[in-house]
């Protein structure tokens, strides 16, 4: 009796174990064959992207920095990686899977504190997006730097996709759309009320260590490749006075690399003006492209002195 429920056991076992595997090739069949939305754009950035000009980092990126403005501005090719809820680790993985195969001459990073290296959120939501190219070096190491247990979790060959899973549906299936605006997402939308809720102070939060490493990291590793890398922060609506304070990290760093660092956070002649904003946090259309025509102009004035 006991051998009989043993073996149904073992078969049950790797019923479930063969599923799991034939389920996740199925996946990351889907994911290799997307033809539309993240899933195709995630793959474009990792595996075809070869932009002279790469402009990095979260939803304030994604919404604030037109890479046609910078591409008739500096007469280099451009593209925007920017990725709402992102940061640094995310950032610096897709930068590991892109300069595997190419080297840009530019990039552009806008800096956002919580998510780059202020105490904020548990880093293991970062992770998400990488998961699925956690097979690809040196992905594997930046996922077991946030948490260790994830080399046991991928032993299932479908928890790399989940929670992607419906996306990956529907991008294998979504005829493919060109992407004129090269990852640039506007917003054609006015604020509608008055208020904004300011970001909390430096001081009050502190580093993570983690994300500071890594925002240390990528600074290292673009000065050694010869990228000229340049770091932003793009205005905040009614950022207050000291919401300055919060870069000081990223001054001390650049200061370190010598690395441009151009603060338009608190930067008057938009923070006060709801017409260019969408919400607290993003600019609308018309925010983005004033403020991507600002900064393309400085960066290239700067590249002209150097």
């Amino acid at each position: 009796m006991m051998r009989k429920i043993f073996l149904k056991l073992i078969l049950l076992g790797a019923s479930v174990l063969l599923m799991d595997f034939l389920l996740g090739k199925g996946l990351d069949y889907l994911q290799a064959h997307a033809k539309s939305g993240n899933t195709k754009r995630f793959d474009y950035i990792a595996h075809e992207m070869c932009a002279d000009v790469v402009i990095s980092g979260s939803s304030r990126c994604s919404l604030h920095y037109s890479p046609q403005v910078f591409e008739d501005s500096l007469g280099m090719t451009c593209y925007n990686t920017g990725q709402e809820g992102q940061g640094i680790i995310m950032q610096y993985g897709w930068f590991k899977l892109f300069t595997k195969r190419y080297t840009p001459k530019i990039i552009i990073y806008d800096v956002m504190p919580a998510f780059d290296y202020l105490n904020g959120e548990p880093n293991e939501k970062y992770l998400s997006l990488l998961r699925p190219f956690y097979h690809e070096s040196p992905i594997d190491s930046i996922i077991l730097s946030v948490d260790r247990t994830e080399r046991l979790k991928m032993l299932s060959s479908c928890y790399r996709h989940n929670g992607h899973i419906f996306q990956l549906l529907k991008d294998f299936v979504t005829p493919y759309k060109e992407d004129v605006l090269k990852g640039y997402r506007p917003v054609d939308k006015e604020m509608e009320y008055d208020y904004s809720t300011p970001p909390e102070k430096a001081s009050e939060t502190g580093l993570d260590s983690l994300r500071a490493s890594y925002m240390n990291r990528f600074a290292q590793e673009c000065t050694n490749k010869g990228i000229k890398l340049i770091f932003c922060s793009s205005p905040y609506y009614k950022a207050p006075s000291y919401y300055a304070a919060n870069f000081d990290f990223i001054r001390d760093l650049s200061k370190q690399y010598d690395i441009p660092f151009i603060y338009h956070g608190n930067d008057s002649s938009y923070i006060y003006d709801k017409r260019l904003f969408h919400n607290a946090s993003h600019m609308n259309r018309k925010g983005a492209e004033k403020y991507s025509s600002q900064i393309a102009h400085e960066i290239k004035a700067f590249l002209d002195r150097h």
